[in-house]
């Protein structure tokens, strides 16, 4: 039976221990885990209960369990040290999305896959994989999520957490075929670190499917190689760094690259372009202003939302979505699809599309 199964992935959704669910049903933490270890059949009035404590519909448990991701697997991106619990959290919540998205894959026709598995020095790798998806090595990414959407990447929008940043993996589906996702987190006033992140994870599905070969200090500093070269590549960064090298300077060139002034530093500091005197002077400039941080506002970084779950949402049920017909096939709650929806950029939420851009999809 798949209840108890289906009952832990429910906990593990919302984030929750064994003892918390208890807690919530008011029931003994030894009873969920007979159940979830599949000892014990869960009564109706034990189901009723999950469902209510964890907002999703009882049709929730009749299904299948959703498929999971090789956690052994999943590269995650924190800029310190990150507790096992936040991981396991976010990636339980990733796949909780991809399973909807999944669902909706089966109802429009399929965007291929086309991001290659390249064996070279990450800066290289960078420049071949720009050159495979039709990017000028050296221009800047305005739009960085679009391109990658359609050469096959689905993009999760994670809640805020506590430490990490963003994961990537690679999904293998039942067909044999792989899915190349990448999970991050997307608030105002960060985007210039979500846009890192970004790069950085694709460098690991572009690199790293066997990364188990390599140490993971090896595998991360190859990983910052990668991002580093798909957004500052370094011939435009030694045409753009020009002496006398100011924050002031380097200020002008953050809207045009989509990087944080710390990351141009830094970027300068690897290609010396700068002395370590000076690298360490400009940082200790950027700690003083307070914008280790937070840079100025007047910098910010416009926000690029991830487009193709809603447009697939929209070719599947209408625009606008009709989320009733959304949660009787996903087995999901209208309001927590709406509340997963509003992450992605979308015609039907009002914000600004750059049609050029859009993904194409059409019903199966």
């Amino acid at each position: 039976m798949h209840l108890g199964e289906r009952i832990r992935q429910a906990r593990e959704i919302r984030g929750w221990t064994q003892e918390q669910l208890a807690s919530e049903i008011n029931k003994h933490k030894s009873l969920v885990a007979q159940v979830e270890a599949g000892f014990r059949l869960p009564s109706n009035e034990i189901l009723e209960s999950v469902a209510f404590a964890t907002k999703l519909p009882l049709t929730f448990f009749n299904e299948a369990p959703h498929l999971e991701f090789p956690i052994s697997e999943v590269l995650f991106r924190a800029p310190r040290e990150i507790k096992r619990r936040e991981v396991l959290d976010a990636v339980r919540y990733a796949e909780h999305v991809f399973s909807i998205y999944s669902s909706l894959a089966g109802r429009v026709k399929e965007v291929p896959c086309r991001i290659p598995e390249v064996k070279a020095h990450p800066a290289e790798a960078a420049r071949l994989v720009k050159e495979s998806l039709g990017l000028n090595p050296n221009s800047p990414m305005a739009d960085l999520i679009r391109p990658l959407e359609r050469a096959g990447v689905s993009f999760i929008v994670l809640p805020t957490m506590e430490s990490g940043e963003a994961f990537s993996v690679w999904v293998n589906r039942l067909d044999g075929r792989q899915f190349p996702v990448i999970a991050c987190t997307m608030e105002k006033g960060s985007v210039d670190r979500a846009r890192l992140s970004i790069s950085h994870e694709l460098g690991h599905l572009v690199m790293h499917r066997s990364f188990l070969r390599k140490v993971r200090s090896e595998i991360e500093d190859e990983a910052f190689a990668f991002g580093a070269e798909w957004l500052m590549p370094e011939s435009a960064m030694r045409r753009e760094i020009r002496e006398p090298i100011t924050l002031t300077s380097l200020a002008k060139l953050k809207p045009v690259w989509g990087v944080s002034i710390a990351a141009l530093v830094k970027r300068a500091s690897e290609l010396n372009l700068v002395t370590q005197r000076q690298y360490h002077y400009l940082c200790q400039q950027i700690s003083r202003l307070g914008w280790k941080a937070r840079e100025p506002e007047t910098l910010d970084i416009p926000m690029e939302k991830p487009r193709m779950f809603r447009k697939m949402a929209e070719v599947a049920y209408g625009n606008p979505i009709d989320f009733t017909a959304f949660a009787g096939d996903t087995h999901v709650s209208p309001q927590e699809l709406r509340r997963i929806i509003n992450n992605y950029e979308g015609e039907s939420s009002g914000e600004p599309l750059v049609r050029s851009n859009v993904i194409r999809f059409t019903k199966v």
